[in-house]
């Protein structure tokens, strides 16, 4: 019989009726604020793998994650509670991970799971599967709520429109869906977050997604739009209108959450690839993604705040690096406001579960005269 009480395992698997055919899932369950994070298959080589799911930041959390690997390297005893779930062999969704995998539903081999934030809007898993050999082969991303469905198909859609030759984008290897789940599939990136500012690889990266032949008024970009639709009668806004609203620039595929812990870094190449793009869109302003990076790392990972954390984006915008991607996008000479105008979208819009409270101080210091 199945055990646990994670809701998701009955509408991504089913549950094999009595005498039917079935496939026995394993776990080691690791958890986070009290809440099911991590499920780690008994077979220690995906396990291994399946580590990487979770992009440790901080520093604690790094050798909690070096410290779990060594022990299941060398198959010492996990003090973690034990899951297990007895799925139906005619699962559609496990029949679409066992036919990229190349393998019957019924041999399929526990998947690694990363759990979806249960506090966040719409949680979606992430799923490693692995071949026959017990390598990884694929990471299949899947929702089972309406909001979770929708983020999904926000995100094949978003990924679909991208231009090939965009550095950093994962391809879609297959998409699912049914009456209780939509999902898509995607190579597994092996490696770890950056570490570390990386001023000349973003500047690099996302230098690449400046569309340098055309030009946009920040009034004309759909982020735009939607902030002076929520705040547009504020003074913040009126102040940051003044100067931005008419100017012209190149637009920039906005990824929408671009931070450390959605980027891995292979190890053997250094190439980055960026996940999570349910809210990227076509037409973005510059300099967002990156001072999202850099206030997002300082307040979440760093837990700086004050004037710490405005040091830390004064030097981003005085950094060599940043300064020629401002001149290949045109935004020279409006730097701060548009960071302002990101704070604002980050505080009015976005508004975060945590670290609203130091991003409305920078907002404050960022406007002062």
């Amino acid at each position: 019989m199945p055990t646990g009480s994670s809701p998701q395992w009955e509408k991504l698997f089913g549950v094999a009726a009595h005498g039917a055919q079935a496939v026995r899932f394993d776990w080691f369950v690791l958890r986070k604020h009290g809440h099911p994070f991590l499920f780690l298959p008994a077979a220690a080589p995906l396990a291994r793998h399946g580590l990487t799911l979770y992009p440790a930041q901080t520093q604690f959390a790094r050798c909690a994650r070096a410290l779990l690997h060594i022990a299941i390297r060398f198959r010492l005893p996990l003090p973690l509670q034990r899951e297990t779930w007895i799925a139906s062999a005619e699962n559609e969704f496990l029949k679409f991970a066992a036919r990229l995998v190349g393998l019957d539903p019924r041999s399929i081999p526990t998947p690694a799971v990363l759990a979806g934030n249960p506090a966040g809007p719409g949680p979606r898993a992430m799923l490693l599967f692995a071949g026959s050999t017990g390598a990884p082969k694929i990471v299949v991303k899947a929702g089972t709520t309406p909001s979770a469905r929708e983020l999904i198909r926000a995100e094949v859609n978003i990924l679909s429109q991208l231009p090939t030759e965009l550095a950093g984008v994962p391809r879609i290897r297959a998409s699912f869906n049914s009456e209780h789940v939509e999902a898509f599939a995607q190579e597994f990136f092996p490696g770890d977050s950056p570490r570390g500012a990386q001023p000349d690889m973003l500047g690099e990266l996302l230098g690449g997604w400046i569309d340098t032949t055309r030009t946009v008024r920040v009034a004309d970009v759909p982020a735009w739009q939607r902030l002076a639709g929520a705040c547009g009668d504020s003074n913040a806004f009126k102040q940051l209108a003044k100067t931005l609203g008419e100017r012209a620039m190149h637009p920039v595929v906005w990824h929408g959450d671009f931070v450390p812990w959605n980027i891995k870094v292979n190890p053997e190449n250094g190439r980055w690839t960026v996940l999570d793009w349910e809210r990227a869109e076509l037409v973005g302003m510059p300099g967002w993604d990156w001072f999202h990076y850099v206030v997002q790392t300082e307040i979440l990972v760093r837990k700086n705040s004050g004037r710490k954390l405005l040091q830390a984006v004064e030097s981003l915008l005085s950094a060599v690096p940043f300064r020629a991607y401002a001149t290949r996008a045109g935004i020279t000479g409006i730097e701060r406001p548009l960071l302002a105008a990101y704070l604002l979208y980050h505080n009015t819009i976005i508004r975060p579960a945590e670290g609203l409270t130091p991003a409305e101080g920078l907002l404050g210091a960022i406007l002062e005269p």
